[in-house]
């Protein structure tokens, strides 16, 4: 734990987990909320690790077109 003195602080729903969807894959963001550490002891924002972004590479044209392909699946499957 890098930082003992902060996390005495954490209430359990401090620690937050969102399921990111890619286009082929999901992975987990892990967010933790310092609302309960006093600001002397909260530590300096860090860099995402990894700092991952499913999209780098992507051509815009592609993003917008993967976008409009979850749109109408997503109205297929409400019907």
């Amino acid at each position: 734990m890098r930082h003992p003195e902060a996390a005495q602080h954490l209430a359990e729903d401090d620690v937050l987990v969102d399921g990111m969807l890619g286009r082929s894959s999901l992975w987990y963001r892990v967010r933790v909320n310092l609302r309960h550490v006093p600001e002397t002891q909260r530590p300096p924002q860090e860099p995402p690790d990894p700092d991952y972004d499913p999209w780098a590479n992507i051509k815009p044209e592609d993003v917008e077109a993967w976008q409009r392909d979850q749109a109408q699946r997503r109205g297929r499957a409400r019907r």
